[in-house]
């Protein structure tokens, strides 16, 4: 969903600062990505009920967008 390396480089450069659960910067961090993907979702006229095909839950979806915390592979996944 998220396009390009520079993208995806992105992502990982700002995950790595952002490591301190504690930290302000680790919720605006997974906040603005949540934000990021779902906007990118708006942009292809998808639904959260379309990320099924992707492998997500909606509701698992709903928390990614929500700006709760996400793991390695959930980022890698909604990278394709």
């Amino acid at each position: 969903m998220l396009r390009g390396v520079k993208t995806q480089s992105r992502i990982w450069a700002v995950m790595a600062l952002a490591t301190d659960p504690k930290s302000k910067e680790y919720d605006r961090f997974f906040r603005k990505l949540g934000q990021r993907v779902r906007a990118l979702r708006y942009e292809k006229g998808m639904v959260q009920e379309d990320m099924l095909e992707y492998g997500f839950s909606t509701r698992h979806y709903q928390r990614i967008e929500a700006g709760l915390p996400i793991n390695v592979i959930t980022a890698l996944r909604i990278c394709k």
